[in-house]
C-alpha cells in the first residue's frame, strides 16, 4: 500500500499478519495502541464576533420548567463563559464511521470498509460537553419488558446548534492546518460542496449526523428525583447509584464518576443500615 494507513487498512490480510508479526516478536505496532485521541477545549475560542452574547441570550430566554433545571442552565453558562473549561471535546478516530447505519445502531459505527482498496478514511468527531437540550425517556405500559420510549433529543435547543457549529469550525481549520498538509485527502462528510467557511453554512449542516458517544446520564438527576443520598423521593426504599443521577454532564467521559457514585452510594448504604445496626448495639 502507498499513502499514509489508518486503521481501515488492518483488514487486509497482508496488513493484520505484519502486525501480528510485530507484536510477537517485538512487542510494538498497531495492535499495541489505540487508533483514536481526543482533546477538550472552551467552545468560546471557536465563535465568531457575537456568538458568545448570542449563545447566552439563547439560554437565559428560555423559560426553565424547574428551580433545578433554572440551576442547571445557570451552570452551563459558566461554563460557557470560562476560558479554561473544558466544554468542548475533539475525538480523532483512525478509521472510517459509517453514519448511515451507525447512527441508529452504533455497533455498525466503525464496520469494516465496503472496498478494501478503496482510500483509507480517518473520523474527526465533535462533543458538546454541556448541551442545553433535554430529552426524555418515558414508560409506555405498565408492562417491565417492554421497553421505554427514549427521545435524546439532540441539538433541540438553538445554543447547541450554535457551539456544536463553532466545534465544526475548529475541525476544519485543524484539518486545513500545516501540521497535517498532505496527509488529508477530500472530506468525505459534510461533503465539499457544503460550505463551512461562514458560520450560517456550519450551523446548516451541525444536526445532519448527531449521535450519542456511550455517556448518556441525568435521567434521574440528583436534586430533581433524587436526594442527596441517592433515593427516589416519594418511594421507600428504592436508590438510584448509575450515572442517572448526574445533576448535569460532567467535561469528559463518565466512567470514573460513576465510579466514584458505586463507591459513595455503598458507604451510604453501609451507613443506614450495616453501621447503623452495630452503633445501636454499642
Amino acid at each position: 500500500m502507498t499513502g499514509h494507513h489508518s486503521a481501515d487498512s488492518i483488514y487486509l490480510p497482508e496488513v493484520m499478519s505484519a502486525a501480528q508479526k510485530q507484536l510477537v516478536e517485538d512487542q510494538s505496532g498497531p495492535l499495541t495502541s489505540v487508533s483514536s485521541t481526543q482533546g477538550f477545549f472552551p467552545c468560546k475560542k471557536f465563535f465568531e464576533d457575537g456568538e458568545l452574547e448570542e449563545v447566552i441570550k439563547l439560554i437565559e430566554d428560555t423559560p426553565a420548567d424547574t428551580p433545578f433545571q433554572k440551576k442547571q442552565r445557570e451552570l452551563i453558562i459558566r461554563h460557557i463563559k470560562d476560558d479554561k473549561s473544558a466544554n468542548m471535546q475533539l475525538v480523532f478516530v483512525a478509521a472510517t464511521a459509517d453514519f448511515e447505519k451507525g447512527v441508529y445502531d452504533q455497533s455498525k459505527l466503525f464496520l469494516p470498509p465496503s472496498n478494501l482498496n478503496a482510500p483509507n478514511r480517518v473520523t474527526l468527531a465533535i462533543g458538546v460537553q454541556y448541551p442545553v437540550s433535554r430529552g426524555y425517556i418515558h414508560i409506555k405500559s405498565s408492562d417491565p419488558h417492554q421497553q421505554p420510549e427514549i427521545n435524546p433529543n439532540y441539538l433541540a435547543h438553538p445554543a447547541d446548534v450554535i457551539m456544536m457549529a463553532a466545534g465544526y469550525k475548529f475541525a476544519e481549520k485543524l484539518a486545513n492546518s500545516q501540521h497535517v498538509k498532505g496527509k488529508f485527502g477530500r472530506r468525505c462528510l459534510p461533503s465539499e460542496d457544503r460550505d463551512l467557511s461562514t458560520a450560517e453554512g456550519r450551523r446548516k449542516v451541525a444536526g445532519e449526523f448527531v449521535l450519542g458517544e456511550y455517556h448518556s446520564c441525568g435521567s434521574c438527576a440528583m436534586g430533581s428525583t433524587v436526594d442527596s443520598k441517592l433515593r427516589v423521593k416519594g418511594v421507600e426504599k428504592l436508590r438510584v447509584a448509575d450515572a442517572s443521577v448526574f445533576a448535569n454532564h460532567v467535561s469528559g467521559n463518565i466512567v470514573s464518576s460513576v465510579y466514584m457514585i458505586a463507591e459513595k452510594a455503598a458507604d451510604m448504604i453501609k451507613q443506614d443500615w450495616d453501621y447503623a445496626a452495630l452503633k445501636s448495639s454499642v
